[in-house]
């Protein structure tokens, strides 16, 4: 293909480029040209969700903005071409002489040598969608006390799911303190969160002759602590000052949840949460603690909510 089809067929490109940035960005301009500041982040920010490639502002500048007459390196073409839907720079090129361009007729022959590959394709394809749909099991998993061996049943154990390259999955467990999860993989990898409990990253290799398992959480001896302060009727309060000093850090953080309909947020410091739970007068009692955060064995985050009793 000669050199003037070549950059007829990089001004193509470019317009590809347009249509498809416009699928994200309906606002964009509709000239590669009149793109600047936000619109080139955007491109780059593109490039590098769906190519995994960076362009310089530079380079934009140099190759979309200006027409110098000259192609881009063949790299930097075959991966903008893979962005605009094309398998590389070659491939857009024949798809733009087979859809615009006149040319010699594709002999029959020629044409079954091309249909090998997708044939091929569509093959392993099918093959693959067979043997990963039979080797997919249910696998159930629960939870119990790490002292007592008793189920935790509270109903309020989270699961993130962990996975490789995708966003993480939220799974809840059922009042039993158990979920289920159907998958192919050899290894999975979550992280349980439970109120009273240490927040743990469990890694479990699956195995088919074991699709039930119980998985044993350690208590958070010190969000008990802090429950049972806030609702007991305690006298040595200096002594219950004391502990609380030593189990919350200095720089702590704790977060007071409003789960009515305000659904608000209230922050204290370590002194401050101390002071309100430890002064009769200061109203901050029955507390249910949400989540805590350690730095080392002290507490550096805390996340509670006030429970109201009835009668009080």
């Amino acid at each position: 293909m000669s050199a003037g089809k070549d950059i007829r067929n990089f001004v193509l490109l470019k317009q590809k480029i347009v249509e498809k940035m416009k699928q994200v960005y309906p606002g964009i301009p509709d000239r590669i040209e009149d793109w600047k500041g936000q619109e080139i982040i955007d491109f780059q920010e593109e490039l590098r969700t769906h190519v995994k490639e960076h362009i310089s502002e530079k380079w934009f500048y140099l190759h979309m903005k200006s027409d110098t007459g000259k192609l881009p390196r063949i790299d930097i073409l075959n991966f903008v071409s893979k962005y605009a839907g094309y398998l590389d720079w070659n491939d857009f090129r024949y798809q733009q002489q087979g859809n615009g361009q006149k040319g010699k007729p594709v002999e029959e022959s020629n044409r079954f040598f091309y249909m090998i590959p997708v044939f091929l394709l569509v093959a392993f394809g099918a093959i693959f969608a067979i043997i990963k749909f039979a080797t997919v099991r249910e696998y159930q998993f629960c939870f119990n006390n790490q002292l007592t061996k008793k189920p935790v049943l509270d109903g309020s154990i989270d699961i993130v799911l962990l996975k490789n390259n995708e966003s993480p999955e939220y799974i809840a467990c059922d009042s039993n303190g158990c979920f289920s999860i159907r998958t192919s993989k050899s290894v999975i990898r979550f992280i349980v969160k439970a109120p009273y409990y240490r927040i743990d990253t469990i890694r479990r290799v699956l195995r088919r002759d074991k699709r039930h398992e119980m998985i044993s959480l350690r208590t958070n001896d010190y969000a008990l602590m802090i429950h049972y302060i806030s609702n007991a009727r305690v006298v040595d309060w200096e002594a219950r000052r004391s502990q609380l000093d030593k189990i919350f850090s200095d720089n702590a953080m704790i977060y007071q949840l409003f789960m009515d309909e305000t659904l608000g947020m209230e922050v204290y410091n370590k002194w401050e949460f101390i002071n309100k739970i430890t002064m009769p007068s200061a109203g901050l009692k029955n507390l249910e603690i949400m989540e805590t955060a350690f730095s080392g064995e002290q507490i550096s985050a805390l996340w509670f909510r006030q429970i109201k009793v009835q009668n009080e």
